[in-house]
């Protein structure tokens, strides 16, 4: 048994489920001594990547990770594209994303939960992708200035700017706008948005970009947390359909649940 598969079985019996929060830093470090250079994984059955430990130790075999998003994402992708990630987490769809622009393209990766923001640098660096994906720790909204964010002590915990709970502390963070961020960055093809949330504030401060560029977004919707807003999936699909834009589901659809979506615009629109 190895160490990986050791630890998601301790962490998952009872009553020995507990020790895992005491032994786990010892079994990281182990973890990174072992690798330094982070683990190769083969992110749903496609893509390989290297990875910090800590995610792997969270998910030792990972064989899909929001897979039918992620595949449709990615076959989107051509060399040469411009992929904004917003919402980037740990940077998974990030380095895949990079892979696929190849030399000639770039993605742009937001985040501002600081934990996130050290994996998704460090997932950046073991890839190689430096030249490739700039990461940049601000929150995208519909507004210029400073804003509140709930975040989480690690990558793998809940972090939103939409509503906290007991494990996530509330900092400051700068917010700012696609369409003010288009004015000193190249114009994106490709749009990927989860946000937990903040969704439809994210596509309000982008109506010119989409608007004047007509990007494909792949949005994740968050119905629960747009409640908390008095916003609503159906508000949101309005928005895009107002713009022009189709939407198409990816997968099953339920909009009083987590739910996918991608939408296009004619660019003769």
């Amino acid at each position: 048994m190895s160490l990986a598969q050791w630890s998601r079985k301790l962490r998952r019996s009872t009553p020995l489920g507990g020790v895992w929060g005491i032994v786990r830093p010892a079994v990281l470090e182990i973890q990174r001594r072992i690798a330094p250079r982070g683990k190769t994984i083969t992110l749903n059955s496609t893509v390989k990547m290297q990875v910090d430990p800590a995610v792997y130790l969270n998910h030792p075999t990972r064989p899909t990770y929001e897979s039918e998003y992620f595949h449709t994402f990615l076959d989107s992708i051509q060399a040469g594209d411009t992929v904004y990630d917003v919402g980037a987490n740990q940077g998974l769809f990030t380095i895949a994303a990079a892979q696929r622009v190849g030399e000639s393209g770039k993605v742009l990766a937001f985040d501002c939960a600081p934990a996130s923001i050290r994996l998704l640098n460090k997932h950046v660096q073991l890839n190689n992708m430096e030249p490739r994906v700039e990461v940049m720790a601000t929150l995208i909204g519909k507004q210029i200035g400073e804003a509140t964010f709930n975040a989480a002590p690690s990558a793998a915990g809940w972090a939103s700017a939409v509503s906290g709970n007991e494990k996530t502390t509330q900092i400051a963070v700068e917010c700012t706008t696609l369409d003010h961020l288009t004015a000193t960055h190249k114009v994106p093809n490709i749009i990927k948005i989860d946000v937990e949330g903040y969704e439809l504030n994210v596509l309000e401060g982008a109506r010119d970009l989409l608007t004047n560029h007509s990007p494909k977004v792949f949005c994740a919707l968050h119905p629960e947390l747009l409640k908390v807003l008095g916003q609503t999936p159906e508000q949101l699909l309005e928005f895009m359909r107002q713009l022009e834009y189709s939407s198409e589901p990816i997968g099953e659809i339920d909009l009083s649940r987590n739910c996918e979506f991608v939408f296009t615009r004619d660019h003769d629109s």
